[in-house]
């Protein structure tokens, strides 16, 4: 999905930055090759 969003976007995965609140957005993000900053989510659950 990360992939997907910087090619329709026409960005280099590696100049994203993804804000993610679940720990499968952030392992995907990283796989992607993109910087990751983790937001906590308001119910304070992640996953």
């Amino acid at each position: 999905m990360f992939l997907l969003a910087a090619e329709r976007m026409g960005v280099p995965a590696g100049k994203c930055l993804v804000f993610e609140d679940g720990e499968m957005g952030v392992r995907g993000a990283t796989a992607a090759g993109m910087k990751v900053v983790r937001v906590p989510s308001r119910g304070g659950q992640t996953g």
